[in-house]
């Protein structure tokens, strides 16, 4: 792999990381005071928030169709070798 290509790929996991752990804190953090929640708190305990942790759909969106473009791209590199 070139040297731009590795910064690439390594500017992208970072990406896919911070992403994938903001959605962490979205399930485990409520979205109004930020408190500590379970998620599937029906409400927050500490502000009365209703579904304080809910994730949202276009969150479950991203990340389905990462996991299917990183699918993609696996098997295609493992049929390439």
């Amino acid at each position: 792999m070139t040297r731009s290509g590795s910064e690439l790929a390594a500017r992208l996991r970072t990406s896919i990381k911070h992403w994938f752990h903001s959605r962490i804190q979205e399930c485990f953090r409520c979205s109004e005071c930020e408190n500590a929640v379970t998620p599937w708190d029906s409400h927050c305990p500490t502000c009365g928030q209703a579904n304080p942790a809910k994730v949202s759909a276009s969150a479950a969106v991203f990340l389905v169709l990462g996991f299917v473009l990183l699918t993609l791209i696996l098997s295609s590199l493992i049929l390439a070798f």
